[in-house]
């Protein structure tokens, strides 16, 4: 997958790629409006894009468009408030028999205290002080696409970036033991903000540092959960969704051609 900003007028644009062996597999262009709304749109296919942007009452409008319908209208539209996407977050970082309340709105005083109590009695449960544990990072071809997930989570995306994913899918079957698949460390080799994924010597924990000297453990299963859940919300399967209804194709066949050959290859 590569990356690549480009101008488009006033606007910035990101293009980004998805290869096999370096034969193409897909392409998606997002960029954002003057009016600051977000538009997503897999190419390959002619028409159909998911557009995003935030009300004045700062909740997340979406809907999908397809551009070659004559009335113009939009279909699959949702508001989604930010409450809920950050509710699934946080449930996925406590305790699985301890979730979050479920409130509306953290603009009001209640809400907004039921929440604080909560965090306040589940953050001791799940942070800790980091010791001299073992730990595995991730190395190799997948964390290339940790970086990208990264650049994409603080709104940098990267001018150039190529993520093949042949490179990964040889890097795992090759025969490689854990030892050529994570660096060993300890938790206190870890420091704030640091994009290295760091997980538990038995791979059961994700490990962050969340402040000096100071653990987050979270269950990688629940995460991966709340991300695709969040997705849904977004819109995302939506918009693949309606692609696939139009008997559009975005996925490159030269790519998916490459990919089958490989497996053929490998047995």
């Amino acid at each position: 997958m590569s990356s690549c900003i480009v101008g488009m007028g006033k606007r910035k644009v990101a293009l980004l790629r998805l290869v096999f062996q370096g034969t193409p597999l897909a392409k998606i262009l997002a960029w954002t409006t003057s009016r600051k709304e977000t538009v997503v749109k897999p190419l390959g296919q002619p028409s159909i894009h998911l557009s995003a942007y935030a009300t004045a009452r700062n909740e997340l409008q979406r809907h999908i468009k397809d551009e070659s319908a004559e009335d113009g209208r939009y279909t699959r539209q949702a508001v989604v408030p930010p409450e809920k996407v950050i509710l699934l977050f946080l449930a996925a970082l406590g305790p699985e028999d301890d979730p979050p309340p479920k409130v509306r709105s953290f603009s009001d005083m209640e809400d907004a205290r039921l929440v604080g109590k909560w965090l306040t009695r589940v953050w001791p449960k799940v942070t800790r002080k980091a010791e001299s544990r073992p730990i595995r990072i991730l190395k190799g071809p997948p964390m290339e696409l940790a970086n990208l997930i990264s650049s994409v989570r603080s709104g940098e995306l990267p001018r150039k970036q190529t993520v093949d994913l042949a490179s990964i899918l040889e890097y795992y079957a090759s025969g490689i033991d854990s030892d050529e698949v994570y660096e060993v460390a300890t938790e206190t080799d870890l420091v704030r903000g640091d994009s290295r994924l760091a997980f538990s010597e038995n791979l059961e924990k994700l490990i962050l540092c969340v402040d000096e000297g100071v653990v987050l453990e979270l269950d990688p299963n629940r995460l991966i959960s709340a991300v695709m859940d969040t997705s849904e919300l977004l819109g995302v399967d939506d918009l693949f969704d309606a692609i696939r209804q139009k008997g559009y194709a975005f996925v490159d066949e030269r790519g998916i051609k490459a990919l089958e050959e490989w497996k053929k290859e490998r047995r």
